[in-house]
């Protein structure tokens, strides 16, 4: 694979709390893209753990126009659980908001969740944004400006509307300054709203396992790493912690995929097939490799 040319910072001090107490806790690579080695640093002051060094904020969009080995793909089966379980998950969140509740999905990717959200009984209308200036694969002939939006980053700022629930599914990690873009979604919630992160767990018995292997690293893509006492931290400034919920995402296929160098992948059958291991597992550790927090203004 031709390496990906990405320019970095290196960083002295927490990028959270800004303490120079910090120390390396685990070298790894950039599986995905080839943009070479990468750190994870640990602050003895917060206990955050983040990437060392980091990409510049320039060049983030360079390592989202790549697709990465778990891009979607044709693949019914995989559309179908996706769907199923989306569907699951998004009607015992909207419901407490009756059937007009107006949803933002940040960092909407290739646009399956949104659509999703589109498709659901509850929903109002729904409004996707990520760094693509055209509207993302499942959405786009949907698009009618009332029920279905679509911002890429720049522009989604000077947008006036306001959220009941605000989503940001694997996207949080990804946030350079976590603290200044929760305030900034603070303002596009209404008063009783909610926002659901979704983020890996990094006290994931898997990543114990697979070390520097761990698909969720996700370098250098992922700057933050969190667990749940770190993302409570990160939180508790701006919004009550309403729940955090241990939820489960496939892994070991990417993760061996890592490790072995070859092209097994968290939705091909090795992954799918492994997963109820993977859950069995992490049951058995009392753990899990996502964690679901649903946050409320105070």
């Amino acid at each position: 694979m031709e390496a990906l040319r990405v320019r970095t910072k290196s960083l002295t001090q927490c990028p959270l709390c800004s303490s120079a107490k910090i120390n390396l806790f685990i070298k790894s690579y950039d599986f995905e893209t080839n943009s070479g080695e990468y750190c994870i640093y640990k602050c003895f002051h917060c206990g955050i753990h983040f990437t060392n060094p980091i990409p510049i904020e320039e060049d983030l969009p360079k390592l989202y126009s790549v697709k990465t080995k778990d891009s979607p793909h044709n693949n019914v089966l995989v559309s179908n659980l996706r769907s199923f379980h989306f569907q699951h998950f998004l009607s015992k969140i909207l419901s407490k908001f009756g059937g007009s509740c107006d949803v933002l999905d940040f960092g909407s990717g290739d646009g399956f969740f949104a659509n999703e959200c589109r498709k659901n009984k509850y929903c109002n209308s729904i409004t996707a944004t990520d760094f693509q200036e055209c509207c993302p694969h499942f959405l786009k002939k949907h698009v009618d400006e009332i029920k279905v939006l679509y911002f890429n980053y720049a522009n989604f700022y000077n947008v006036s509307r306001k959220y009941d629930v605000i989503f940001l599914r694997n996207v949080f990690e990804h946030i350079i300054d976590p603290k200044k873009f929760l305030r900034r979604l603070r303002s596009k919630l209404k008063e009783k709203g909610e926002i659901v992160v979704e983020v890996p767990n990094f006290d994931s018995i898997w990543r114990i396992i697979f070390g520097r292997f761990y698909f969720a690293l996700f370098l250098p893509r992922h700057i933050f790493h969190f667990s749940p006492e770190t993302i409570e931290l990160v939180t508790s400034d701006l919004f009550n912690i309403i729940k955090i919920s241990k939820t489960h995402s496939p892994g070991i296929g990417g993760s061996l995929g890592y490790m072995t160098h070859t092209s097994i992948s968290n939705t091909g059958l090795i992954g799918l097939l492994s997963f109820p291991f993977q859950i069995l597992v992490d049951k058995i550790f009392k753990s899990s490799s996502s964690m679901v927090l649903t946050l409320e203004k105070k």
